[in-house]
């Protein structure tokens, strides 16, 4: 059986990406960000994972993505 493991969120200022998702979902940073990365997981309690991926230079739509595990 396959589980979502994390949703990958491309954004173009992690900053306010982790502010704006922390708040909106009752999320924190699981670990120190990267210069372009973050994860955010729950405060409280099991839940899907969410990483902001800043590496994103196209004016375009952002593309997501949601990583799946066994």
């Amino acid at each position: 059986m396959l589980r979502i493991g994390a949703i990958v969120w491309g954004v173009r200022d992690l900053n306010r990406a982790i502010r704006f998702w922390s708040e909106a979902l009752n999320y924190k940073l699981g670990k120190e960000p990267d210069v372009d990365f973050a994860i955010l997981v729950p405060k409280e309690g099991a839940g899907i994972q969410l990483s902001l991926n800043a590496a994103v230079t196209s004016t375009k739509p952002k593309r997501h993505h949601i990583v799946v595990q066994v």
